[in-house]
């Protein structure tokens, strides 16, 4: 299925593309370490992010890694 450039994913989805735990994910949104478009309300509360974003910082964070 091709994606949207503008798709947005919850913290769960964001978490499983990093390789992080939620609430891992969750924390780094409130830090400010990730940005997010929107918080969502309760019950779910969960973090909204653009997919390109979150992946590209997949990328850059496996280009940083060492070898």
């Amino acid at each position: 299925m091709p994606q949207q450039n503008g798709e947005l994913i919850t913290s769960a989805k964001a978490a499983i593309i990093l390789g992080k735990s939620v609430s891992t994910v969750r924390r780094m949104a409130e830090s400010g370490e990730l940005k997010a478009v929107q918080k969502l309300p309760p019950p779910n509360g969960a973090w909204l992010f653009r997919r390109a974003y979150i992946e590209g910082l997949r990328d850059e964070l496996a280009e940083a890694a060492p070898a």
